[in-house]
């Protein structure tokens, strides 16, 4: 043979030998091996002390300050400072610090920053399968046949390999599994520790070496393609990590329509880095398609030596937890389940049946609720009495009669709810168009959406973010609007601050948060009659020849059907709430009079431009008529009235005033099915005393408040598992709907 370059001529002897050798090598070698010194991967801790740059790789810390160095391979590194310390363990979020180095630089700075260099370890490490659950992989052959699909594999020392997919398929479900990805320091980005765990062989959860990167969303914590994790939680290579993964799947109507995306929260070595994060189409490589059917968990090979051990799954009953309480410090602060107890104790009252001398908390008090049948329809109140979590979602209210016959259900929470709604009586004033435009606006600007979703769209998480239920279906316009104005009147403990300036803000507020249902045509009513004349004074309207009459929504001068030289009587009724002095704006362009139970209380007579009077009075509680006089002579014409008084800013009176002489708005804007009765109020308040209602609320009968009655054992002689904190609660105890992490928080 002639040996030559070119690789279209012949090899030679010798190089034909070394080809042969080569190629001999590469078939019966590892692929570890094949990858030479430069490129190589590391599947064990033993088997990595070869690297001394292994020893070196890691977090240090010393003085409130993280620090996290990644071997990059021959004796170089990155190093990643962090202020306050590591990620997920004091870090403060301020953008850390990167440098390189070598060896002896990292040697030198540790030495002069007195660094100590930790192993962290994941909180849920080793944690044992609660009952209920399945366990796919507990390092045993057994496991290994009964729940993974043929062709799985596992190494000598029990460990599963990457690349497997369960027998089992799931629906909704808590994942838990340990999974520790090999030392690779040549390599970059996604040939470094890849997989990925497909949940229904779907929606991938990233697995990857990024110990020390920014956190994306292919890497470790990532929900690949869709979310950036909120934190890189990801330990060095080669430490075990942890994954809690709660899944719920997507819905789908009968027919096959999607309905809901499916969700992910995702725990990262204990640390919540994916919070309820709609998922809404399969990830890449997904060996599944999207659809109503349960799916297995795939986990990815993408050919690097990833480990997995301990890998149970638990059924959830999405729906069940979906009506938990949601206390949004709780959520916020899950990853330390001591201090998130300690927030659901106070919020959910506990100390209101249970007493405690230890626990030092502050218990939030439920609303108060003196004259709550004033400002919340009956409807409302009996059905979040009898389902207060299907009525609204995340509310703290237990169910108190819970295992109780349908029968005696309804007799209890109709007993209950008449008794509160004869505490008012209702006033059904409507809103207006114009008002509900402020309040949208109002609403995304001064504060409302750091505690409430946004209702334009925006996707928001749904732990953090406090529901504000069906308000419509709860509150009438001057309930709301008397609420914003004073949260902590009715919720004394509440988190809710007044945000609004005033009355009418409250009210375009209310407007916008209630809707369509309480903005009708028609309600905001005066009877109107209308006289043809040249005036230039207000005109004794008795002796007038009446040309026009009829009603009108608003003070609507067209009535009159010309634009000059006329005169209107307004008449309707006011009805007053409140007893006190109360101030009224009268504005005209001509000339104008106010007039409440026939006497003046302002006046702007003459021909003039838009001018505005104004007039005090004392008005009781009860029905007042109420008049406008006024006259156009020529030019501009112009009417306005606003009223003020205890508890309500300069208002347009409109939405006040009734054309009913009973001083009805209307009977209701939103017709109520249910209707209290009065001989079941005293049976109500025995229930509302005995069940635990006047522990956590205040309430004045008409004759006395409401007492106290139901007492428990004190919370430092609760167990865990008991009560309140039972998976199934015992009938006559509240049940909070607690899930199984909020039960666990508690105890802790």
């Amino acid at each position: 043979m002639v040996c030559k370059n070119d690789w279209r001529k012949p090899l030679c002897c010798f190089h034909y030998f070394v080809f042969l050798l080569g190629l001999v090598t590469a078939l019966t070698c590892s692929p570890l091996e094949t990858l030479g010194q430069t490129r190589r991967v590391y599947d064990s801790p033993d088997s990595a002390k070869d690297d001394p740059d292994f020893a070196i790789q890691g977090e240090y810390v010393a003085d409130g300050n993280g620090l996290q160095v990644i071997a990059t391979g021959d004796n170089e590194f990155e190093l990643v400072f962090f202020t306050g310390g590591l990620p997920g363990a004091g870090w403060n979020g301020s953008p850390p610090q990167r440098i390189e180095g070598d060896a002896a630089e990292v040697a030198d700075l540790v030495k002069k920053r007195n660094l100590k260099h930790i192993e962290r370890r994941s909180p849920t490490l080793g944690a044992p399968a609660p009952n209920g659950a399945t366990v796919l992989f507990d390092g045993t052959k057994q496991s290994m046949e009964q729940h993974w699909v043929e062709g799985a594999k596992r190494t000598e020392d029990g460990l599963l390999i990457q690349g497997a997919t369960s027998r089992n398929k799931f629906h909704d479900y808590t994942l838990h599994l340990e999974f520790r990805t090999p030392f690779q320091p040549k390599a970059k980005g996604q040939g470094r520790g890849n997989s990925g765990i497909y949940h229904q062989g779907r929606y991938e959860t990233q697995i990857l070496d990024s110990f020390g990167l920014e956190g994306k969303n292919n890497e470790a914590g990532g929900i690949y393609e869709i979310r950036d994790p909120d934190l890189n939680a990801c330990f060095p290579p080669l430490s075990w990590q942890t994954y809690d993964i709660d899944f719920t799947a997507a819905r789908f109507d009968s027919a096959g329509k999607k309905v809901s995306n499916a969700m992910l929260t995702v725990r990262l070595n204990g640390i919540v880095v994916q919070r309820d994060v709609p998922v809404s189409h399969p990830t890449r490589a997904a060996p599944l398609k999207e659809d109503a059917t349960d799916g297995p968990l795939h986990l990815q090979d993408h050919g690097n030596p990833v480990r997995f051990r301990n890998i149970w799954v638990l059924p959830r009953d999405a729906e069940r937890e979906a009506l938990r309480p949601i206390v949004a410090g709780a959520e916020r602060f899950s990853n330390d389940e001591p201090l998130a107890g300690h927030i659901l104790i106070a919020e959910l009252g506990c100390a209101a049946c249970h007493a405690s001398q230890e626990f030092g908390l502050v218990n939030k008090s439920a609303p108060i609720l003196e004259h709550v049948g004033a400002r919340v329809r009956p409807d409302y109140l009996l059905a979040f009495i009898n389902n207060a979590h299907g009525t609204k979602s995340g509310t703290t209210m237990p169910d108190l009669f819970h295992g109780q016959s349908d029968a005696e259900r309804k007799r209890s929470t109709d007993a209950i709810a008449s008794y509160l709604a004869a505490t008012g009586k209702l006033i059904d004033r409507s809103g207006d168009s114009s008002s509900a435009q402020r309040g949208e606006d109002l609403f995304h600007t001064i504060g409302c959406v750091a505690c409430h979703a946004p209702r334009r769209g925006e996707n928001v998480l749904v732990g953090t973010s406090v529901p504000l239920g069906d308000l419509t279906a709860k509150y009438t316009l001057d309930g709301l609007r008397n609420f914003l104005l004073d949260p902590l009147a009715i919720r004394p403990n509440g988190a809710m601050p007044r945000l609004v300036k005033g009355s009418a803000e409250a009210h375009d507020i209310a407007c916008y948060l209630l809707g369509e249902k309480i903005i009708v045509p028609g309600v905001e009513q005066f009877n109107a009659t209308a006289y043809h004349g040249n005036f230039n004074k207000l005109p004794n309207f008795d002796s007038l020849k009446v040309a026009k009459t009829g009603t009108t929504i608003g003070l609507d001068l067209s009535i009159a059907g010309r634009k000059d030289n006329f005169a209107i009587r307004f008449d309707t009724f006011l009805p007053i709430a409140a007893k006190g002095k109360y101030t009224f704006h009268l504005g005209s362009d001509d000339g104008s009079r106010l007039l409440i139970d026939g006497k003046q209380i302002v006046i702007g007579d003459g021909v003039h431009p838009m001018e505005i009077q104004t007039g005090t009075t004392e008005l009781d509680v009860g029905v007042h008529s109420l008049r406008i006089e006024y006259f156009e002579g020529g030019g501009g014409e112009e009417l306005t009235l606003e009223i003020e008084g205890p508890n309500l800013d300069k208002t347009a009176i409109n939405s006040f005033v009734t054309t009913d002489p009973k001083g009805m708005i209307r009977e209701e804007l939103i017709e109520s099915k249910f209707k209290p009765d009065p001989s079941l109020a005293v049976a109500g308040q025995r229930l509302f005393e005995s069940v635990g209602c006047s522990n956590c609320h205040q309430l004045k009968a008409p004759s006395k408040s409401a007492a106290t009655q139901l007492t428990a054992k004190p919370l430092q002689q609760f167990r865990a598992g008991q009560g309140c904190l039972a998976e199934k609660v015992p009938m006559y105890i509240p049940d909070y709907a607690l899930t199984r992490t909020q039960r666990t928080a508690i105890e802790a």
